[in-house]
C-alpha cells in the first residue's frame, strides 16, 4: 500500500526548517490524508537542540493548522519526547518516546550529534568501548520505555547513525547482536504490555548516513518474529522528505516477514496489511 502519512516530523518549533503549514501543504502535495506533528520536548541542556520553547505556544500553532485543514487533512499534535526531557503525555494526541543522549560525566551527550562527539563519549565515558556504548543506550531505552510507556518508540539502534563504515560496531558481530536483540526483546515485551508500536524510521537514509532504516534488517527479522507492531516515519526535518524512503522501508519488512504494519489514517493509528 502507498503509505499517506507520517507521524514523525519536526518543524521550526525545534530543529526543523519549515512551519507546520508549509510541511501541512506539502503533505497535502503528496496526496496525504494525515500528518502527526512531533516537535522535540523541551530540552534546555542541550543548545544544539533545546527542543520547544514553549508547549503551550506550540500546541496552540498546531491545532491552529488542525482547524484550517480540517477536512483536507487529519493533524495530530505529538511530541518526541526524550528519555532525559520528560513531557506532560496526557497533553498530546500521542508521544514518540526515544532516547537521544548518554551520560559524560555530569553532562549528557546526544549520540546523533557528530561522529566525534560519540568517540568522545566512548572514549572518556566507557573505557573506549563501544559495546559497552551501545548496550547501555539499549538499555537506557527499555527503561525509558518502561516508565513512560510512549505510543511509538523512536529509533531504537540510534547509537548506530555513525556507524555505516563500521567505525564504531561491527553490527554483524555476535557480541553487537546480542546486545541489540537482548533490549529488543526487553523492549517488545514492554511494548506489547500496553499496546504501543515500534517506528521504522527512515530518517538517516533520508540523509544519506545509512542505507538502511532504524531498526537494522537483523531486528526487523527479529521483530517479525514476535509479531511486533511496526509503524513506518521518515523523521522528517523538512518538507522534502516527508515521505522519505517509504517504498524502501515497506519492502524491507516484507523481506524481514512482516505481513502488517500500522499507519496513521483518518486520525488514528490502524493496522494494515502490507500488501493492501
Amino acid at each position: 500500500m502507498t503509505i499517506r502519512s507520517n507521524v514523525h516530523t519536526h518543524t521550526t518549533w525545534c530543529d526543523g526548517t519549515d512551519t507546520p503549514r508549509q510541511m501541512a501543504e506539502a503533505a497535502l502535495a503528496l496526496g496525504f490524508t494525515d500528518l502527526g506533528f512531533s516537535s522535540h520536548a523541551p530540552a534546555k541542556f542541550d543548545p544544539t537542540c533545546p527542543g520547544v520553547a514553549s508547549e503551550a505556544d506550540y500546541q496552540a500553532d498546531i491545532a491552529a493548522v488542525k482547524a484550517e485543514y480540517a477536512g483536507r487533512l487529519a493533524v495530530l499534535c505529538g511530541i518526541e519526547q526524550d528519555a532525559c526531557a520528560p513531557v506532560n503525555a496526557a497533553s498530546y494526541d500521542y508521544v514518540i518516546g526515544s532516547t537521544h543522549y548518554l551520560p559524560l560525566g555530569n553532562e549528557y551527550v546526544a549520540v546523533d550529534n557528530s561522529p566525534e562527539m560519540l568517540r568522545l563519549l566512548q572514549n572518556e565515558q566507557y573505557g573506549s568501548s563501544s559495546l559497552a556504548m551501545a548496550t547501555d543506550f539499549f538499555t537506557r531505552t527499555v527503561a525509558h520505555t518502561q516508565r513512560d510507556k510512549p505510543t511509538v518508540v523512536g529509533h531504537f539502534d540510534l547509537i548506530a547513525k555513525f556507524n555505516r563504515t563500521g567505525a564504531f560496531f561491527d553490527e554483524e558481530s555476535a557480541a553487537y547482536k546480542r546486545a541489540a536483540l537482548d533490549g529488543m526483546d526487553a523492549l517488545l515485551d514492554i511494548v506489547d504490555s500496553y499496546g504501543g508500536l515500534v517506528e521504522v524510521n527512515t530518517g538517516a537514509m533520508a540523509r544519506g548516513l545509512r542505507s538502511v532504516p532504524y531498526p537494522a534488517p537483523f531486528l526487523l527479522r527479529h521483530m517479525a518474529g514476535r509479531k511486533a507492531r511496526v509503524i513506518i516515519t521518515s523523521d522528517s526535518h523538512q518538507r522534502t522528505k516527508l515521505n522519505a524512503h517509504f517504498e524502501q522501508a515497506q519492502a524491507l519488512l516484507a523481506q524481514a516477514g512482516f505481513r502488517s504494519m500500522v499507519v496513521l489514517q483518518n486520525g488514528r493509528f490502524q493496522d494494515v496489511l502490507l500488501d493492501a
